[in-house]
C-alpha cells in the first residue's frame, strides 16, 4: 500500500511526500541518507531546500527563492538577497543560525 502527504492548492492537490508500508531497516536509511547527502546530482547538495507546512500556508525556500502556497491556490514567490536568507530561516521556518553559520550560508547561496 502506498501512502502520501498532499497539499491543497485550491481544487488541486499536489504530492508532497509518498511512502509505502514496506519495512525498512536502519541500514536502508543509512544508505538512503548517504546518497542524498553525497551524490553529486542530489538536489540537497546543490541547493538549500527548506519546507514548512502549516494549516494556512506552505512555505518553500529553495536557494534564494521563497514561495508561499495557500489553500485557495494563491502562490507568492520572491527572490531573496543572499544576506537575508538567515533571517528568513529564523522568521519563517524557526531555524536559528549563529553569526558564522549565517555568514557561511550567505556565501553558499550566493554561488
Amino acid at each position: 500500500m502506498e501512502w502520501g502527504l498532499d497539499s491543497a492548492a485550491g481544487a488541486q492537490w499536489n504530492d508532497v511526500h509518498g511512502f509505502t508500508d514496506t519495512p525498512f531497516y536502519r541500514a536502508d536509511y543509512t544508505i538512503f541518507s548517504h546518497y542524498l547527502s553525497t551524490h553529486p546530482r542530489s538536489p540537497f547538495r546543490r541547493s538549500l531546500v527548506v519546507q514548512r507546512s502549516e494549516d494556512t500556508v506552505r512555505h518553500t525556500l529553495t536557494g534564494t527563492r521563497l514561495t508561499a502556497q495557500y489553500p485557495d491556490a494563491t502562490t507568492t514567490t520572491r527572490g531573496l538577497d543572499p544576506k537575508d536568507v538567515a533571517a528568513v530561516l529564523r522568521d519563517v521556518f524557526g531555524i536559528e543560525l549563529d553569526h558564522d553559520e549565517a555568514s557561511a550560508l550567505s556565501t553558499a547561496v550566493a554561488r
